[in-house]
């Protein structure tokens, strides 16, 4: 069994951009839930509608906070709707493997998802999605995405022994590390890891990471993507 596993590095900026995306699910409307909030926002709402935003938070932030806690949820998005901005034509490229929207949420594209979907994902799961205006509700993409819910989670990361992360200076006693110009080899992993079949997960004690297999990455590698482009850094298992 391989002495490697990779830290896919998502959040970094020059991995992944982020786009304006509201999300429409089967629990809350993401739309009506953007333009009341615009209306919130400058005072402009009225007590109808300021009871119907709040109605609708309840659910979306039961959402956003299974989605942080990597959390199983049964109702992902069905659609996403980009959200008006200074260039209305900023849309993810059809090459982009993938990018984040409104919230900090993954979203792939089919490429990579249908090399991942072959693994072995544990409760991890997918919703397809194409992308929509949110003024006429026009589709914006001809091709499908795919929103990822992370819901496999350990606790691998040897903090002690790991380089590239650093602790909270608000809270250093945690065990919770932050990425920090991390580095291939930089980060070990408990010997544990291999005794899992799953090959996508995160570790709560690294925040926002997502661990790839060595046996995933090497599918990747095969099917043309390469280090570089999907953010990725080994990790030693030791």
């Amino acid at each position: 069994m391989s002495n490697y596993a990779w830290l896919c590095d998502y959040t970094n900026y020059s991995v992944a951009n982020t786009y304006g995306m509201a999300m429409q699910t089967e629990e809350f409307d993401g739309v009506e839930r953007f333009w009341l909030y615009e209306k919130e926002k400058i005072g402009q709402i009225s007590n109808e509608e300021q009871q119907i935003l709040d109605n609708i938070r309840i659910p979306y932030l039961k959402f956003f906070d299974a989605w942080q806690n990597r959390e199983l949820i049964k109702h992902l998005p069905i659609k996403l709707f980009k959200e008006p901005d200074i260039n209305y034509s900023n849309l993810p490229q059809k090459e982009e493997i993938f990018f984040r929207i409104t919230g900090g949420y993954l979203v792939m594209n089919e490429k990579l998802y249908n090399i991942i979907s072959q693994f072995n994902l544990g409760k991890t799961h997918f919703s397809q999605v194409y992308i929509y205006d949110i003024q006429n509700k026009e589709q914006l993409s001809d091709v499908p995405y795919y929103f990822i819910n992370i819901a496999e989670t350990f606790e691998f990361l040897n903090s002690n022994h790991s380089k590239g992360i650093k602790a909270s200076r608000y809270t250093p006693e945690e065990s919770l590390r932050y990425i920090w110009g991390v580095e291939d080899d930089n980060i070990v992993l408990l010997e544990q890891v291999k005794n899992i079949k799953i090959d996508l997960w995160h570790d709560k004690n690294l925040h926002d990471s997502l661990f790839f297999s060595d046996r995933l990455v090497q599918a990747l590698f095969d099917a043309g993507f390469n280090q570089k482009q999907l953010g990725l850094t080994r990790c030693v298992i030791k």
